[in-house]
């Protein structure tokens, strides 16, 4: 008797379960518009599940006195994440608030730093569909209009350098509807600087983790944190206790070779011990697009790369056979071309092409191991 009831607890806790990730979601009707509150849903891309202020940023609230003010500050963007969801819509809308009022950078216009950027899947491949370039902090857009009807895929990326307050998609009344679950079978966790984090990409489906996302058919999580990825021992252990299929470590563009060499190897053993088996890549920073003007010489590796070199060799010593590194003549080359940034260092579109080029031929033969 003890058995049945426990066993009808346990189905009637099953079905409550399945309803909850399948419960139907009423939009708000507009003018013939049915907006969907993204809130409703969680955003791919998103490492930690997170409390509800916290829902379109990438660090939760409860780490916050876990890592750096400046990391803490970077997290607030939503870098990185994007929304899926199958619709027979004939137009796609977004209505949205933005959490800063700056839009755009001297370096970076409003559509990348502040935009939201759509994609659908046509043919098999993701291609691009519309964008936003917004011009004020809050407000209404249409993304693409005059689809034929028929479901399609559609992949909505959030602004790299600012961040979501409120977020609504608009689709047709009557057109069909529905959130696509983020997919945490295989995903990659990528932990980088500004270049990283999207800067400085026209718009967000063009940083070079949207592109790998995309070339790879993977859900690449944007950790980059603009001017602050210093290999901080505690962020570390917030990494640790992720399960991604691999991680990527590449903040050399931000450090100097003190810190590299004091801890890079205690924040990759940190991440190591409760990951014994994931596959961990290291990248080198690219080189200063300016820096084949001002070199007549051979290019040689730096004191950091040196240093960095030297802790995969340890981990290499140790018997690691997971752990890889991609150097830095492997990524912006002279033999291809000296224009892939804006300022010598962030991406421009060019450059954040030519990385996810780079990154797609050393992740592949990786994910293909596991």
């Amino acid at each position: 008797m003890m058995k049945r009831s426990l066993l009808i607890v346990f189905l009637i806790f099953l079905s409550c379960s399945l309803y909850a990730a399948e419960k139907e979601i009423k939009p708000r009707i507009d003018s013939g518009t049915a907006w969907y509150n993204a809130r409703e849903w969680t955003p791919c891309g998103q490492c930690w599940s997170v409390e509800p202020e916290s829902h379109f940023t990438r660090i939760p609230l409860r780490f916050k006195n876990e890592v750096t003010p400046n990391v803490w500050g970077n997290a607030r963007n939503s870098a990185g994440l994007f929304f899926r969801f199958d619709s027979d819509a004939a137009f796609v809308k977004v209505n949205f608030k933005l959490s800063s009022p700056s839009l755009s950078m001297t370096h970076m216009p409003a559509t990348g730093k502040s935009g939201l950027d759509l994609y659908a899947k046509k043919n098999g491949k993701w291609i691009w569909a519309g964008n936003t370039r917004p011009n004020k902090q809050e407000d209404t857009a249409v993304l693409i209009n005059g689809l034929s009807k028929k479901t399609r895929e559609f992949m909505l990326y959030l602004p790299l350098y600012n961040g979501i307050s409120e977020l609504e998609i608009g689709v047709p009344e009557k057109a069909a509807f529905k959130w696509v679950a983020p997919d945490t079978s295989k995903w990659i966790a990528y932990y980088g600087t500004s270049i990283a984090h999207g800067g400085c990409a026209s718009r967000p489906g063009l940083a070079f983790t949207a592109m790998l996302g995309r070339r790879l058919d993977i859900t690449v999580a944007n950790l980059g944190f603009s001017g602050s990825a210093k290999m901080e021992l505690p962020l570390a252990g917030l990494f640790a206790d992720l399960k991604p299929t691999l991680f990527v470590l590449d903040p050399l563009w931000n450090m100097n070779d003190k810190l590299v060499e004091e801890r890079a190897i205690p924040f990759i053993q940190k991440i190591r011990d409760k990951n014994p088996n994931t596959p961990i890549l290291l990248v080198e920073d690219s080189l200063s697009s300016n820096l084949g003007i001002r070199t007549d010489g051979e290019i040689k590796p730096s004191a950091k790369q040196n240093f960095y070199r030297a802790a995969f060799e340890h981990f290499k010593k140790t018997g690691d056979k997971n752990i890889y590194y991609l150097p830095y003549n492997n990524l912006l080359r002279e033999d291809i071309d000296w224009d892939g940034t804006v300022d010598s260092c962030h991406m421009n579109d060019l450059g954040m092409f030519r990385m996810s080029e780079a990154l797609e031929k050393a992740i592949r033969p990786i994910l293909e191991k596991k």
